[in-house]
């Protein structure tokens, strides 16, 4: 599974990321009304579909993510499974 592969690269037992999956869900979850807004139906949709074309010539898009970059100090034998690659 896809957590198998990322426990292994984390060193970390796939249960452990499993939990840590679950936990950062819940927090998604519970603020996903404040931060995270998806169409409610097809006009909207539509909408949404219109105004990425007219701002930026992007046909069919609903929707885009934004992130925020967290530094962190990773292992030193495991900095590379950490490169930022933005």
């Amino acid at each position: 599974s896809y957590q198998g592969v990322i426990a292994v690269a984390g060193e970390v037992s796939q249960s452990a990321l499993s939990r840590f999956f679950r936990r950062f869900l819940d927090a998604i979850l519970a603020h996903m009304s404040r931060y995270i807004y998806l169409p409610r139906n097809e006009a909207e949709m539509n909408s949404t579909k219109l105004d990425f074309y007219r701002i930026a010539n992007f046909p069919h898009v609903i929707g885009c993510v934004d992130r925020t970059h967290i530094p962190i100090c990773p292992p030193a034998n495991l900095e590379y499974v950490f490169h930022n690659r933005k």
